[in-house]
């Protein structure tokens, strides 16, 4: 071999070690940083060792993968984004990492509820990290440090967030939106108030995410919004619920003879001027009773996670009056509550009633009965909440409910099967996964911008 060879060949052995050395310490800085992460008293090591991970961080960005962070305040929401999570985890093109953060509760109350989303996650046996920190900007501070190229937030309402996770604080990155429910009400009221479609997320969103053409064209009515940044995906939801068809869990032991099941979900909104579709004021005794009387029929209560916040708030119930109504509930041999993810319930349900909202468009999915109970004073529905409703049984009133109710447990026909399969085309048109295709939009806008 010549000298010049060999002189080659050991410069690029030696660049090769140079590079897997840089890599190592790139490495063993994030495992520094999320251990961080689990200590409470963190502030002294994070000055520390701030500007030392910070220089470690931005060195070899060559080839590097799309890293996408992942804040998630409620398991319950999970399903709009486990999917993508999912998908980008088994793409070599993305680096996708969870964290648990504090929240609260229709912008009021304190911020908590991160240990429940952290349990939740371990049990399905998904790696994440925790922000558990209530009261400073450390968990800002460490995400600033990770140096994330995507971040993901579960909706845009700043008010249920901490402070150092508002929209303007998370700016450094790139901000997405995927909606984590179909949004069926009146376009041009809810627009105008700005309440869903022109936040602060929305107007610093890098890629804002619709599921339907109703949400689109909200959006291209917004000055402050670039269209370029709004694509049309579908319902990326739908994805993580198509999982768990034939998957079903139900909370009952399984028995020799097989009750009829029923899943009875409630909206928050007895008394919310916007809103008005939970009927719950209304019929929750009723519900007591009729479950009492029909053992031959498992409720499964699915309320909407503000509901003990909203009876509270109006005035219906005190705190003691709805936690004692959910134990009598739970006394009941035949009746249970299920508060987080729901995928698995509905595949093993019969049945659900439901008072809205977006219920009425993700139990369709599950090609079984689904009941409307009808406020007749809720907030207008769009073109994507009528479709819904119109392939959903329609009842006023509780005898009403009940005879329906009876009238498929025991092999009623399902009678709007074609406004059904409308419904589904909508979300999920074509057949095509929302999921990737959120995937593919951030990987080509990513690329456009690295090139540019």
């Amino acid at each position: 071999m010549s000298e010049n060879k060999f002189l080659q060949n050991s410069i690029l052995e030696l660049d090769g070690k140079i590079n897997n050395i840089n890599n190592l310490l790139i490495n063993f800085a994030e495992l520094i940083q999320l251990s961080v992460i689990k200590q409470q008293n963190s502030e002294i090591i994070l000055n520390n060792l701030k500007d030392s991970i910070n220089l470690l961080m931005q060195k070899n960005t060559c080839n590097k993968k799309i890293r996408c962070f992942f804040l998630i305040h409620s398991i319950s929401m999970w399903d709009s984004l486990s999917d993508i999570y999912r998908r980008m985890a088994q793409d070599e093109r993305f680096e996708p990492i969870i964290f648990t953060i504090p929240s609260r509760i229709i912008s009021s109350g304190d911020f908590t509820g991160e240990e429940a989303v952290s349990d939740a996650f371990t049990k399905m046996g998904i790696s994440h990290y925790r922000l558990e920190m209530t009261d400073s900007f450390d968990g800002l501070t460490i995400l600033k440090n990770m140096s994330p190229d995507i971040i993901f937030r579960q909706q845009p309402w700043d008010g249920d967030m901490m402070t150092c996770y508002a929209a303007q604080d998370l700016n450094f990155a790139r901000l997405c939106l995927v909606p984590y429910s179909p949004w069926m009400l009146d376009m041009d009221k809810i627009a105008q108030s700005g309440i869903n479609f022109d936040r602060t997320y929305h107007r610093l969103a890098w890629r804002l995410f619709s599921e339907c053409p109703d949400s689109s064209e909200t959006y291209s009515q917004n000055p402050h919004i670039d269209q370029d940044r709004v694509i049309f995906s579908g319902l990326s939801k739908i994805d993580s619920l198509l999982l768990h068809k034939d998957k079903g869990v139900w909370p009952f032991p399984e028995k020799e003879k097989r009750p009829y099941r029923v899943i009875w979900s409630t909206h928050y909104s007895a008394y919310e001027e916007s809103f008005q579709f939970s009927v719950f004021n209304q019929i929750c005794l009723l519900m007591l009773e009729w479950a009492q009387k029909t053992p031959d029929i498992e409720f499964v209560f699915k309320p909407h996670q503000g509901l003990r916040n909203g009876v509270i708030k109006s005035g219906f119930m005190t705190a003691e009056q709805y936690d004692k109504y959910i134990s009598v509930w739970e006394s009941l041999d035949n009746c249970a509550v299920s508060l987080g993810d729901y995928a698995s319930l509905f595949d093993a349900s019969d049945l659900m009633v439901t008072d809205g909202i977006s219920f009425l468009a993700e139990y369709q999915f599950f090609d079984k009965p689904i009941i409307f109970f009808d406020s007749g004073s809720h907030a207008a529905f769009n073109s994507l909440g009528e479709l819904a409703a119109s392939c959903s049984k329609k009842v006023s009133s509780f005898p009403e409910m009940v005879e329906a109710v009876s009238y498929y447990k025991n092999g009623g026909k399902w009678e709007y099967v074609a406004e059904r399969e409308a419904l589904k085309e909508t979300l999920y048109p074509s057949g095509q996964s929302p999921s990737q295709l959120i995937i593919e939009a951030i990987y080509e806008g990513f690329q456009r911008e690295s090139n540019s």
